[in-house]
């Protein structure tokens, strides 16, 4: 790509900038339509000066048929959130073909198995950096993105308390399934600003029962299963749907525990994405109502004080990620990305929280642009060879015997 050495393009503090504009070294200072915040950052623009793209960067999705590609070759992803990209296409796709796949599931199956095998290498290759690039995208992230959040943390906290690989197998398989019922046009509903009407209310609160039957029709004879399905959306406090059920299945409680989570950290049409710091306080305010305490408190502990992905701001004025966590939840392993005048630092350098206290979550002026620092946060590459990974390791959900789950 050739970049265009800019010196005399004027910049303005109160007009938004007309094109994405980098330093030398490729890293994203303002993206179009920001607004420069402060005359400082004006003055150290023009210091360490900075060039436009002649082309925008693009992310072409995958084929239709991307598992065959993936399985031909190497998978490098420099950017690590194309990996993102190419996960939320392929859980897509296994909900699009689900309703058609009735008569012949085999292939349905298939892929729902290598989807959780994938992400299984992926959370075993480095939990901290998958779990904390879906914390990033989760603020802007699709329907699909979600579940798939939704599976890499339900794993974490199974793993908590103790669960086998195959459980947690199963339980990730749970929850990438649990909404096969709904309606194509939830991706609408939820962009709407006004209240969902009793007709779209009707056709959501329906869909774990018509998830369950699909899931019969696909292939699945496990109980647990199907039961945790069908009560994903129950709560201890009967008000959740669709019986108001006040016992149900522990596993359905820990589902509902990470279902809230990853709803509130989404965006919709009637509100903002919480931060994760937030959406913990409210799950923390629900336990002992509609969620079952200790799951509640095993999460919190497990995902951290300060959520790995998550915004800090330093007492230093510096904005900082949390990269991963540290034996002690005040104290997590954190970089700084936003320096006090507002712009992006050069490199993320480690900040040490003994020294450099957080002060509270926060969010920075442009979250987009802290997505280019990345691959200096999270420094490991994905890199395996799909096809080996798969004689490797075999795996299917569908054969896995029904576990016990009891409360602790």
């Amino acid at each position: 790509m050739k970049s265009i050495r800019q010196r005399n393009l004027k910049l303005s503090l109160d007009a938004p900038v007309t094109q994405t504009i980098y330093n030398e070294r490729g890293q994203v200072l303002l993206t179009e339509g920001q607004i420069i915040p402060s005359p400082e950052a004006l003055q150290k623009i023009y210091q360490i000066g900075f060039v436009l793209q002649d082309r925008p960067v693009t992310i072409v999705p995958p084929k239709q048929d991307f598992l065959a590609e993936l399985g031909q070759k190497i998978i490098v992803h420099e950017r690590q959130f194309d990996i993102l990209y190419t996960l939320q296409d392929w859980l897509k796709s296994i909900y699009e073909k689900a309703p058609h796949s009735f008569e012949e599931p085999l292939a349905w199956q298939k892929d729902l198995n290598q989807l959780i095998l994938f992400l299984n290498h992926l959370y075993d290759k480095d939990k901290s950096q998958i779990i904390g690039l879906y914390q990033l995208y989760s603020l802007e992230a699709p329907w699909h993105s979600k579940t798939l959040q939704g599976a890499l943390l339900i794993k974490l906290l199974a793993e908590s308390y103790g669960y086998s690989h195959d459980t947690q197998s199963l339980m990730m398989a749970i929850f990438l399934t649990m909404d096969l019922g709904m309606p194509s046009q939830i991706y609408q509903w939820e962009q709407q600003k006004e209240p969902l009407s009793s007709e779209q209310w009707a056709h959501i609160r329906a869909h774990p029962y018509v998830g369950a039957e699909w899931l019969q029709k696909l292939g699945v004879t496990s109980p647990l299963w199907l039961q945790v399905v069908q009560e994903h959306h129950e709560r201890l406090d009967g008000s959740g749907y669709p019986h108001q059920l006040t016992q149900p299945n522990f596993l359905s409680q820990m589902v509902a525990v990470v279902d809230t989570y990853t709803a509130l950290n989404r965006q919709r049409g009637d509100r903002d994405a919480i931060p994760a710091q937030a959406a913990l306080r409210y799950l923390y305010l629900e336990r002992g109502k509609g969620l079952n305490a200790d799951i509640v408190e095993k999460f919190v502990k497990v995902l951290g004080v300060f959520p790995t992905g998550s915004f800090v701001k330093l007492n230093n004025h510096e904005t900082a990620i949390v990269v991963s966590q540290h034996e002690q939840p005040l104290q997590p392993i954190i970089k700084a990305v936003q320096g006090t005048d507002g712009l992006l630092l050069e490199t993320a350098p480690r900040r040490n929280p003994s020294s450099t206290p957080i002060v509270g979550m926060t969010m920075p002026f442009n979250h987009k642009n802290t997505l280019t620092l990345t691959p200096m946060i999270w420094k490991k590459q994905l890199l395996f060879q799909f096809s080996q990974l798969l004689q490797q390791t075999p795996l299917n959900v569908f054969e896995l015997s029904d576990v016990v789950l009891p409360a602790p």
